[in-house]
């Protein structure tokens, strides 16, 4: 109702403003209760053979033009060839879409993110699905507490992405670490 007040409402600069907020607080608890849905979700998965990088390459074109704004550049290291893997492609494209987010709030004022898809056991068909930021990293404390839900250190955060991105590795036979990045970064 609020979007279409804006859209063909007829509102003076001041009202169009609150409803303005209103529309933009909604969409913000909305996407809360979907993510806190999401992470409780038990249904079952649904697995389909995907190239890794095709994970990538779906989360990033989601999110491209927010890194871009923001001054953050994106570099790709692929190195899978034509692996592939069975999984959730809508559950790990939101899991790398949590990490590329997360990995732009840490560059404020602007820097690089590095994608990083590379084959650990070919006959296992194990991958590994980086986003590495040379951003500011995270104290051993924040690392050691980044996975536990409702955690954060986002005045806007909801402490819900990182465990779902555990939780999204755990679906799909897999774990996730925190490390730091040389010469910075996480």
């Amino acid at each position: 109702s609020a979007q279409l007040v804006l859209e063909y409402g007829q509102l003076d600069d001041a009202s169009r403003e609150r409803v303005r907020d209103l529309y933009t607080v909604t969409r913000s608890l909305s996407d809360r209760v979907t993510q806190l849905l999401n992470f409780s979700r038990v249904g079952a998965l649904q697995r389909v053979r995907l190239e890794p990088r095709d994970v990538i390459e779906r989360a990033l074109r989601e999110i491209e033009s927010q890194l871009a704004a923001a001054g953050v550049s994106v570099v790709r290291r692929f190195e899978t060839g034509a692996a592939q893997i069975e999984g959730d492609r809508n559950i790990l494209v939101q899991a790398v879409l949590e990490l590329l987010g997360n990995a732009k709030d840490a560059l404020q004022g602007g820097g690089s993110v590095t994608v990083l898809c590379r084959v650990c056991d070919a006959d296992a068909g194990l991958v590994e699905l980086g986003v590495i930021d040379n951003g500011p990293g995270m104290s051993e404390d924040v690392k050691r507490r980044a996975f536990e839900l409702f955690f954060t250190r986002k005045p806007k955060g909801s402490g819900v992405g990182l465990a779902t991105v555990k939780r999204a590795a755990e679906l799909h036979n897999g774990y996730v670490v925190i490390a730091d990045a040389d010469p910075r970064g996480a």
